[in-house]
């Protein structure tokens, strides 16, 4: 287990029927006190998810919470690129289980 935990771009290049199994696998990898980052290009779910890689939303990026984490922070921006590109990034923390 590790303190912290980068996922960048990666749930982004796989199709929408692996994503759940590899965020349950990222999730196993975060400490009881770790942190989770993670990176991806965004979109709204009535938008189209285009062409690999595909775009993520925001509900796509709270399956982490099924597995025990929690959002801290998410930050949903569009960055300088030509041309521009949506892109999410949040980070999680583990809950506390009492």
């Amino acid at each position: 287990m590790l303190d912290i935990v980068p996922e960048s771009y990666t749930l982004q290049v796989l199709p929408p029927g692996l994503r759940a199994k590899a965020v349950r696998g990222i999730s196993a990898f975060v400490a009881p006190s770790g942190t989770l980052l993670v990176i991806a290009r965004g979109r709204e779910p009535s938008d189209p998810g285009g062409k690999m890689p595909w775009t993520l939303t925001k509900e796509e990026m709270s399956l982490f919470e099924t597995h025990g984490l929690k959002e801290v922070s998410l930050e949903d921006f569009i960055d300088n690129e030509d041309p521009p590109v949506r892109r999410f990034r949040l980070l999680m923390g583990l809950c506390e289980v009492d």
